[in-house]
């Protein structure tokens, strides 16, 4: 192949080796010394081996320039026709690494056709057989480093090859690549001596501290690998425990097991497990082997390489201490033998020891290092790529579920808000109670007796009070009869007394003035409301351990009372014990029908009214009197109005304000003088709305220190009214991203699908359309409201025969009357499905069919039967009725629910 000399003069002479094929086509190559030089032909273990190359390279020393011979043979083409060879654009390419060679031969070569500019590159020439079976040539290279500085190592290493340019194909193919390794010194030729010795020590000293740093390196490996091994179980423990959970949380828990656990973070948690396994193959098991082979065994080739510089030397000592005089011929020559064979195994021991020290400092022992790290890092950063590829995909299915849980989030939102309202408004329900003004004074009317002697007919109507509040009433009687008169609430209001006749004083200062409370009601309401309506309350009461007689007197200031939940229904009034466990009947229900309620009588406790039975007395207790106070000031002066369409209650001095705004704004009416306006729906909706809620809705986003106090100026109270109500200021506004419709009319037409009245109120205060109609049948927000209270039934359910239909109780519709008395109009299309007569009865109680042609028909029959005299009578009773009747709306709390 070619002969390489260290001077140019006398190249053949001084030819050190020959490198030659055994034969053609060639199948190895052999390197031999110049014939008379017994020298070694070295090699070096090659720090980059090729993979179809040897690992090993042919060392040369550097002491002098470098030529290389290159002998060429050229041999004609013999494919069936004998054709010269031809060799175009011959080309010599050297650099340090195969890699530099191609990107030479490829990229460099396309950027730059004139390749042969470049300084590691030689142009040889073009070449041919000319007719001849084979032609020979010779071409000489100088080497020269292919790098500006020493390889790591102590030497260059160099890879050659020779290209043919390829015109068709504008292309350089490549004819034949070696390398070769040129050492920079050369430490066998050099004796051992200080020099040696210093290097080999500082290397001793490197090797101590890279056992103790590759032995903490792989101990954190180490660690690393068995805390992601433990973090993998526990997560495994994890999800584990997430699937029991699930078997008694479905909700709370399977969503994510499906639309995460089971799916991504099984990627992840593969991904983690690979990571660990690259781990152990590509760190922990090749710096284990590197510790254990090449580190650990650096101390056991010291000591080889002591004990044997020790025998050569001593050896030395006495192959020197010969004498030539007393050794014979035959026995200097064995001395001299075996000389050079003590001196060849310590000069081999030393070039392997310190080819090891070299190899493990800044040779090919760092470069595994290198490479295994390298290979872990390409290995993780390729792992994470395709995990998070995966991931993607799984994506919009977690998306979905965060989607749905963000929407769960708002809806959570909504409640910690109500409740922090709530909370802020029994922070605020600190207002005194006041206790009523004792009754100083009774009207005394004149009474007509008809002919025959009696009392004329009364068109009132005989009530209970309710279990939530009462009235006073006295009771008057005279020698021609006896009269029930409502008395006034003079704690309340002074308009209740208005019309009445001269005051006279009682006989003592007394709440009680009769054995029963009497309530009288208007013939056209009684008309309009069904005879028999019942309204369900329940709450919390306060009551002694027994009921107590009649003639008790002091058993209201008794120390034994009692938590009781108490239940009014059906007509009959229960009492339950035990209640935060569970409900225990304390006494039988007591019948109302046989029973009068009250206000307790002659007695210091406070919020007490009176059940009393043929046989007993009970006596019940409240701790609230509910809606006291104004809902814009707080004032419990005169609270004695009420805006029907906002659902509130107000103070005289607000509801001037309200007055002054418009019917369309708020439409106030008074407790005490308009009690035909009460009917039972709108009593429902006072009952179920109230200040609380309203003001949750008009007063969300209200700072406290800016809401007027009772004191304020009518010029404060009108700037904070019409910013409340009519600017809407204070409302909350639909959030983009909190709110669950996005606008107000898909607000009001849930919550009424929902029958939540708060949110009912709340679409309206964003200026909902009351008379908005659902997208998905066309039906109006009426019959929307009508059919969620009184749905029809699937199929009639008749009565037996011979027996007779019992009353129907009323069913009142708040939501459907809160429409209306803020805009809604009867629809006059018919409902796209069927309604509950309750609520057909609704509409045409509305529309004027039925009730208000009987009630007045029934007036009118009234008014015709009687003589003047009686109609006058009747027309003062009516009077005294509307008095006592407001009285009582004013006096009765309207409980929030």
């Amino acid at each position: 192949m070619g002969a390489v000399s260290s001077r140019p003069d006398d190249g053949a002479a001084r030819t050190s080796i020959t490198v030659a094929p055994n034969a053609f086509p060639a199948t190895r190559v052999t390197a031999t010394r110049a014939s008379g030089d017994s020298g070694l032909v070295e090699f070096i273990q090659d720090p980059d081996p090729s993979p179809n190359a040897p690992g090993f390279l042919l060392k040369l020393a550097n002491d002098d320039e470098l030529l290389f011979t290159f002998t060429f043979v050229i041999r004609q083409e013999a494919n069936g026709t004998v054709s010269d060879a031809n060799i175009n654009g011959l080309t010599y390419v050297y650099a340090s690494t195969i890699r530099e060679v191609e990107n030479l031969v490829t990229r460099e070569f396309h950027a730059d056709p004139n390749l042969h500019k470049n300084a590691n590159v030689d142009l040889v020439g073009d070449f041919t057989t000319g007719g001849s079976s084979s032609v020979s040539f010779d071409w000489t290279w100088k080497w020269k480093p292919p790098k500006a500085i020493e390889d790591r190592g102590g030497g260059w290493r160099s890879v050659c090859s020779f290209v043919e340019y390829d015109q068709r194909a504008h292309r350089l193919n490549t004819l034949a690549t070696f390398s070769f390794w040129v050492a920079s010194e050369d430490m066998t030729v050099s004796d051992d001596g200080p020099v040696f010795r210093a290097t080999i020590k500082a290397l001793e000293q490197k090797t101590g501290n890279m056992r103790t740093q590759m032995k903490k390196v792989l101990k954190k490996a180490e660690h690393v690998r068995s805390a992601q091994i433990e973090a993998n179980d526990a997560f495994v423990s994890f999800v584990d425990a997430l699937r029991e959970a699930s078997s008694t949380n479905a909700n709370a828990v399977q969503p994510a097991l499906d639309h995460y656990f089971d799916k991504i973070a099984r990627e992840i948690l593969h991904y983690q497990r690979q990571h660990a396994s690259t781990l152990q193959k590509t760190i922990i098991d090749p710096i284990s082997k590197l510790y254990v082979h090449d580190i650990k065994q650096a101390e056991g080739k010291k000591r080889d390489f002591e004990e044997e510089s020790k025998d050569y030397y001593a050896y030395v000592s006495r192959y020197l201490g010969q004498r030539s005089d007393s050794v014979k011929t035959k026995k200097l020559a064995d001395s001299d033998t075996k000389y050079q064979t003590k001196r060849r195994y310590f000069e081999l021991k030393r070039f392997d020891y310190s080819s090891f020290m070299q190899d493990l400092h800044g040779g090919r022992k760092e470069q595994e290092v290198l490479s295994h790290l390298t290979k872990y890092a390409d290995s993780q950063a390729r792992g994470f790529l395709a995990t998070a590829k995966k991931v993607e995909d799984l994506l919009p299915e977690l998306e979905a579920l965060s989607n749905e849980v963000q929407d769960a989030d708002k809806e959570f939102q909504y409640q910690r808000l109500e409740r922090e309202e709530k909370r802020r408004v029994l922070e605020k329900s600190t207002l005194s109670y006041n206790e009523p003004e004792s009754v100083t004074s009774t009207p005394n009317f004149s009474t007509s007796i008809n002919a025959n002697g009696n009392q004329p007919p009364s068109d009132s109507e005989l009530g209970r009070a309710d279990s939530t509040g009462s009235q006073l009433r006295a009771v008057q009687t005279g020698n021609s009869g006896s009269m029930a008169t409502a008395g006034a609430d003079l704690s309340r209001s002074p308009g209740s007394i208005i019309g009445q006749g001269p005051l006279v004083s009682p006989a003592q200062n007394s709440k009680f003035k009769g054995i029963r409370d009497l309530e009288e009601r208007d013939l056209l309401q009684a008309a309009n409301a069904e005879k028999n309506s019942t309204h369900r309350k329940e709450g919390l009461l306060w009551a002694l351990n027994r009921p107590g007689s009649h003639v008790d007197p002091l058993s209201l200031n008794k120390q034994g009372w009692h938590k009781f939940w108490v239940v009014l229904d059906g007509g009959k009034l229960s009492e339950y014990s035990n209640w935060k466990q569970k409900l225990d009947l304390h006494m039988d229900p007591i019948d109302l029908r046989m029973a009068s309620v009250r206000e307790a009588r002659n007695a210091e406790r406070r919020f007490c009214f009176e059940v009393i039975t043929p046989h007993f007395k009970r006596t019940l207790r409240e701790n609230d009197q509910g809606n006291t106070w104004c809902a814009d000031c707080g004032s419990n002066s005169k609270v004695e109005w009420v805006s029907i369409n906002l659902a509130i209650i107000l103070c005289i001095e607000c509801s001037g304000i309200h007055r002054s705004l418009g019917t369309h704004i708020s439409k106030v009416r008074s407790l005490t003088l308009d009690i035909t306006s009460f009917t039972t729906d709108i009593i429902e909706l006072l009952l179920l709305v109230g200040n609380r809620i309203a003001n949750m809705v008009w007063e969300a986003r209200l700072d406290p220190n800016l809401k007027p106090g009772p004191q304020a100026t009518r010029e404060q109270r009108l700037k904070f009214i019409t910013a409340k109500y009519v600017d809407k200021a204070y409302v909350e506004p639909i959030s983009a991203t909190l709110s669950r419709y996005p606008t107000s009319d898909e607000t009001l037409l849930a919550a009424i699908k929902r029958n939540e009245v708060q949110q009912v109120i709340y679409a309206l205060a964003l200026k909902a359309n009351p008379n908005a109609h659902d997208k998905s049948r066309g039906t109006p927000a009426l019959y929307l409201a009508l059919a969620a209270v009184d749905p029809a039934p699937p199929s009639p359910s008749g009565l037996p025969t011979g027996r007779a239909d019992p009353e129907p109780r009323h069913v009142p519709f708040p939501i459907a009357e809160l429409l209306m008395q803020n805009g809604a109009e009867i629809p006059t299309t018919a409902p796209p499905f069927p309604l509950g007569r309750h609520a057909q009865s609704y509409l045409d109680q509305k529309r004027g069919r039925h009730a208000a042609v009987e009630a007045t028909g029934s007036s009118l029959t009234s008014n015709l039967s009687h003589s003047p005299s009686e109609r006058l009578q009747r027309d003062k009773d009516r009077l005294q009725k509307r008095i006592s009747a407001g009285g009582r709306l004013a006096k009765s709390p309207i409980p929030e629910r």
